[in-house]
């Protein structure tokens, strides 16, 4: 059985909107990283069941679009105190995640870019 996101109506909608954000990028004549992370935050977009974090529920401001757009706009251009600062200041205290919400959503985004890096356990000493 097939999973409830792995449907022709989300490859057809995830087609369009990733044609659409090419068309954009060669128009403007955008690096790629702006390709990157639109098509990132398109994809994260199209389908309701996305993201999934890694404790199996979305975000808390998931809902608030105008919220998670903006961090997705701003994934890899702030540092994290920065993005919350960011949002606070536009959206007030209420509708502004967290810092450690912030991050965990930003790892979210690394691995749906493959730039997702392996956690580092630290090296028990042996005396």
């Amino acid at each position: 059985m097939a999973h409830p996101v792995d449907t022709s109506e989300r490859i057809a909608a995830e087609a369009v909107a990733v044609a659409a954000i090419a068309e954009e990028c060669i128009a403007g004549k955008s690096p790629i990283s702006t390709w990157h992370r639109r098509v990132t935050a398109a994809l994260g977009m199209v389908g309701t069941r996305l993201p999934v974090l890694d404790f199996g529920r979305r975000p808390k401001f998931f809902t608030d679009l105008e919220v998670r757009e903006r961090l997705v706009e701003l994934h890899r251009e702030v540092t994290i105190a920065e993005a919350h600062d960011d949002c606070r200041s536009r959206f007030g205290e209420t509708r502004t995640p967290s810092r450690s919400a912030v991050a965990r959503f930003w790892r979210y985004l690394d691995r749906l870019q493959g730039r997702d890096r392996p956690r580092r356990t630290p090296q028990k000493e042996t005396a």
